[in-house]
């Protein structure tokens, strides 16, 4: 895996919070523009990246990413 700078996995980790929470509110936002009311009764038209958290898809995946190298290494 070669050398891990900590400072810059805790950048990407703050980055990855962030983006994944804007991009999952605006999701909801627009559905409930468009008379789906789904987002807004399950509490994710919010910033807080709590409300988005998915147990395999934002916790599994992005380990198993880490641990195997993807997408860093093709190899």
């Amino acid at each position: 895996m070669g050398n891990i700078d900590p400072g810059n996995l805790i950048i990407w980790f703050i980055v990855l919070l962030f983006s994944l929470s804007f991009h999952e509110a605006a999701h909801a936002w627009t559905s409930e523009k468009f008379g789906d009311d789904t987002g807004r009764l399950q509490g994710r038209i919010t910033l807080n990246p709590i409300a988005h958290i998915d147990p395999v898809g934002t916790i599994v995946f992005p380990i198993l990413g880490f641990i195997k190298g993807f997408p860093c290494s093709m190899g």
